[in-house]
């Protein structure tokens, strides 16, 4: 049964971090797999609830990503830009199906008495049909276009781009033509690091252009496109102001830089102990993220007492 083999590739690579799971297998056939039951809630229907709240209670200015508790908000987008980042950098194997709805939190609150006070958060993907089995080239292609958006580099785009299928057979004007579009379009939308890059709106721009200019795509990078178009929009829902572009930049231009030449996108060729190093790199990497993480949520935390103090005062003065 073959979701049953991609759960197991997916809970051995996922062994070791404790909030993550995915469904076990226990029985498989070639027509029926059974699975363990796996306790929590649709990402989408949590997020409802907030929204729901946040109507309820009053001006209409609010939304859910107001008032969601800033540990949850905090983990689902960290986590969620973690998973997708191990997958494709560590990996090689991606979950492709990344929408909401096979995103489920598990959140335990603590009992009455025990003197806990912060609840205990778990996530589980599932509906492991379908996984992405990319090789060595195919994610080192799509990391470099995730590189070229945090460059703002329209060119090095355009050339990740044209890799995305070997039948790319496409004329020197066919290709200069797409080249020059895709530089247009980073003019307008992407400028990099910084700027506040909608990566959904780029990534959906390059699809377009793709379509445009005939140019092939291959399963695997369709899939990783969607997914990382699915990882950014609910980072958005949640927490708006959250950037994934710019919380995966430390890894990115570590990886541009070890990876590519000058121009961003002429691969280098490495040495073993180079491949080791991009093995180990994420790991080390990820400190700076969650550092980074730490920073801008606690920003956000003071952002909110800040308006609630101001909610407050007003109050006052109307009572007087």
């Amino acid at each position: 049964n073959v979701e049953a083999h991609h759960l197991e590739v997916l809970n051995h690579n996922f062994r070791n971090w404790r909030h993550v799971r995915f469904p076990q297998p226990f029985f498989a056939s070639p027509s029926l797999i059974l699975e363990t039951y796996e306790e929590g809630s649709i990402v989408t229907d949590i997020l409802d609830v907030y929204d729901q709240e946040a109507r309820e209670q009053g001006d209409g200015l609010q939304k859910g990503s107001d008032i969601i508790p800033l540990d949850l908000a905090r983990f689902i987008v960290t986590t969620g830009l973690s998973l997708y980042l191990k997958m494709l950098f560590i990996d090689n194997v991606m979950h492709a199906d990344l929408h909401p709805g096979n995103i489920m939190l598990n959140i335990q609150y603590p009992k009455p008495g025990s003197g806990k006070t912060d609840p205990k958060l778990g996530v589980c993907l599932v509906d492991a049909g379908m996984v992405a089995q990319l090789t060595e080239e195919e994610s080192t292609t799509f990391i470099g276009l995730m590189t070229s958006l945090g460059e703002g580099d329209g060119r090095a785009a355009a050339e990740f781009a044209m890799r995305f299928s070997l039948d790319n057979n496409i004329t020197q004007e066919q290709r200069e033509g797409f080249i020059k579009d895709m530089e247009n379009l980073f003019a307008e939308k992407c400028r990099g690091y910084g700027s506040n890059v909608d990566v959904g709106d780029v990534l959906t721009s390059i699809l377009g252009l793709i379509r445009e200019h005939h140019v092939r795509i291959d399963a695997n990078y369709a899939t990783l496109v969607i997914n990382a178009m699915c990882v950014e929009s609910l980072a958005r829902r949640v927490c708006p102001s959250y950037n994934v572009l710019e919380a995966a930049r430390p890894l990115l231009q570590a990886y541009r830089r070890m990876n590519f030449g000058s121009d961003g996108y002429t691969k280098i060729s490495t040495s073993r102990q180079s491949k080791r190093m991009k093995r180990v790199m994420p790991f080390l990497l990820d400190r700076q993220k969650e550092t980074r993480d730490k920073a801008f949520f606690k920003k956000i935390e003071l952002q909110r007492s800040t308006r609630k103090r101001v909610a407050r005062g007003g109050d006052e003065q109307k009572k007087k």
